[in-house]
C-alpha cells in the first residue's frame, strides 16, 4: 500500500476539503463507490513516496488551478504521506469501512497505528520501519506480517 495510495478529494460546503480512500487505500473507483461519491465530482491522487512532489493528480485528469488549490490543501492539512494514511485509516474505522485487508507494505514514515484498530482479513506491516508498537485493543481476523523490529519483541 504505502508504495501506492490513491484518494479522492472533495470540497463540502461548511466542511472545507474532504478525503475519500477505499478500505485498501488503493483505486480511485472503490473509494468513490465505497462512499457513494459522484466519480465526477471529485479530484483524484495518487502519493507513491513521501515528499510533496509526489502528489500528483490521478493520469486520467488534466491539471487545473483547482485541482493544485486541492493538492495545496492536501498537503497543508497532511504534510506528510504517512499523516494522511493515519487520517485515512481512522476514517474508514470510525465509518466501519474498514473490512477486507489492509497493506501497509513499506509506510516508513509511519510511526503509529489508530487504537481499536479492526482488520477484517490480512494486516501486513512489513517495511513499516518506523512501526515501535502495535495499539491498544488491535484485532486481526486473518494474518499479521510484522515489521524485523517488532518480530524481535514477540519472540
Amino acid at each position: 500500500m504505502c508504495q501506492f495510495l490513491s484518494f479522492v478529494t472533495r470540497w463540502k460546503e461548511g466542511n472545507g476539503l474532504q478525503v475519500y480512500a477505499a478500505p485498501s487505500l488503493r483505486g480511485h473507483g472503490e473509494a468513490v463507490s465505497t462512499w457513494g461519491l459522484q466519480k465526477h465530482d471529485v479530484f483524484k491522487f495518487a502519493w507513491e513516496t513521501e515528499g510533496e512532489d509526489n502528489l500528483v493528480l490521478s493520469h486520467e485528469q488534466t491539471p487545473t488551478p483547482d485541482a493544485e488549490r486541492v493538492r495545496l490543501e492536501v498537503l497543508r492539512l497532511w504534510p506528510q504521506r504517512s499523516d494522511l494514511v493515519m487520517y485515512l485509516i481512522g476514517k474508514l474505522l470510525d465509518a466501519g469501512k474498514l473490512g477486507g485487508d489492509l497493506n501497509l507494505y513499506g509506510c516508513v514514515g509511519l510511526t503509529a497505528l489508530p487504537e481499536g484498530l479492526t482488520v477484517g482479513g490480512s494486516l501486513n506491516l512489513h517495511g513499516c520501519v518506523g512501526l515501535t508498537a502495535l495499539p491498544e485493543g488491535l484485532t486481526v481476523r486473518e494474518d499479521v506480517y510484522l515489521p524485523e523490529q517488532l518480530q524481535c519483541r514477540m519472540k
